[in-house]
């Protein structure tokens, strides 16, 4: 086998455009890999507390606050978290009452600013963190196929050249989008487009056949 693969380079001929070509697909494959493994960074489990209004208090201060303080199991929450409620006192029955947390404070000390922190993903929200990464990947399963065919359809130097310029244009608009909704929205297509490349020099058109004795 090694000595076939010889012959096949000795025919195809070596020279400076390998190191060239080398060294240009292997920078542009290793700036996808930021984006492919990106979201244990751009989306990470942080810890968060309760943004309360004034007058508001956890359910100790609350308890300790007032002999009116309804005990879970009445109209609290057994599984309430001081991360995702506070009680505030009712100027109607005079009782402590649980109110849901609407706003948080994140953790910033080791990421400065995460897609949580941004969108305010805690509590019944926080599934959204890994949907985040899922979807990039879900586009990236239906996408190198696909991709696959275009290659084999309008050539390998069409469908890299529109899956890079795609690529860094859908990356770069990401960082200015004001909605959590778009931002899910445009990690499906942004997926696929790093892969036209892979699957361009993959299944691209066959090589000519190359008789070797």
């Amino acid at each position: 086998m090694a000595k076939r693969f010889d012959d096949v380079m000795s025919r195809l001929g070596t020279g400076r455009w390998n190191l060239l070509h080398i060294i240009s697909l292997s920078y542009c494959f290793s700036l996808t890999t930021y984006h492919t493994l990106g979201g244990a960074f751009l989306a990470p489990r942080v810890d968060y507390t309760c943004r309360r209004p004034e007058g508001a208090h956890d359910a100790t201060a609350a308890r300790a606050a007032s002999t009116l303080f309804i005990p879970a199991g009445d109209n609290t929450s057994k599984e309430a978290k001081p991360e995702c409620s506070y009680f505030v006192l009712s100027s109607s029955s005079g009782q402590v009452e649980e109110e849901p947390c609407a706003e948080w404070d994140f953790d910033n000390s080791t990421f400065s600013s995460t897609v949580g922190s941004e969108f305010q993903l805690a509590c019944g929200w926080e599934y959204l963190r890994s949907t985040y990464q899922s979807i990039y990947m879900f586009g990236v399963t239906i996408g190198a196929p696909f991709n696959g065919v275009l290659a084999d359809r309008y050539g390998r130097k069409v469908t890299v050249g529109v899956g890079f310029v795609a690529y860094a244009a859908l990356a770069i608009g990401s960082s200015w989008i004001p909605n959590l909704s778009t931002l899910l929205f445009s990690r499906f297509p942004w997926a696929p487009s790093p892969h036209d490349t892979e699957a361009g020099y993959s299944w691209g058109p066959p090589k000519p056949n190359l008789n070797i004795c």
